[in-house]
């Protein structure tokens, strides 16, 4: 139930993609003074902002100090979908090359100790970065998720000098990071393609029995 004079405010957030970038938005903004509530689309990647505050730019900020831009939308009508953000499939296939390396000359012992932790090294700054660096935010403000608790796994395994294991794991989960933003573009995209398909206008049934054209967009569903 939202409070008398709730006023909404819509942000597109292309970071928010993921239960986790959720997460940390809801308890960012949850505890905020003058937030009612928070509505989340993550398939459009729209956080729609229940407030009675006077002005919205705390907001803004707040989702910026999470390493998100929020931009807002003015338009009535509904968001159109995102689209596919393309990102280069190299650095990941090199970190997965350097990690396969640095297994293999373990392994032979090639170079032991330093070729081996080279290459670990590599392979986890070459894929994971981003994993780090939400890692630290999330860690940040007090929210110890999946890509918090990666970052710290993957450091332990450097820390315990088990350079192999440390690149293989941010490898893989980076790849597992990468097909789920990949499914999640998929159904973006068929998506679009349906509401490309939707008509612009509708005929309609008035009162009097007459049928008349009408936007689409100005039809309201009834339940019966």
């Amino acid at each position: 139930m939202l409070p008398p004079g709730a006023h909404s405010a819509s942000y597109r957030i292309d970071a928010m993609d993921c239960p986790t970038e959720e997460t940390l938005i809801r308890n960012k903004l949850g505890g905020m003074a003058g937030v009612a509530a928070l509505d989340f689309n993550l398939m459009q990647r729209v956080l729609t902002v229940h407030h009675t505050l006077a002005s919205t730019e705390a907001v803004v900020k707040a989702i910026a100090s999470l390493g998100m831009k929020a931009e807002p939308i003015v338009s009535e009508q509904a968001a159109p979908l995102p689209a596919a953000e393309h990102k280069p499939w190299w650095p990941l296939a090199l970190a997965g090359a350097l990690a396969l390396g640095a297994e293999a000359t373990e392994w032979v012992g090639l170079g032991d100790p330093w070729l081996p932790a080279l290459l670990a090294v590599a392979a986890v700054a070459l894929g994971g970065l981003t994993t780090y660096r939400k890692g630290w935010i999330a860690l940040r403000n007090g929210n110890l998720n999946i890509n918090a608790l990666m970052s710290i796994a993957v450091t332990g395994a450097l820390i315990l000098r088990e350079w192999p294991e440390a690149a293989m794991v941010m490898v893989l989960f980076a790849l597992a990071e990468r097909i789920e933003a990949a499914s999640l573009d998929r159904a973006r995209n068929a998506i679009r393609g349906l509401m490309a398909m939707a008509p612009e206008q509708a005929t309609v049934r008035q009162v009097d029995g007459n049928w008349a054209a009408v936007p689409a967009a100005a039809l309201r569903w009834v339940r019966w």
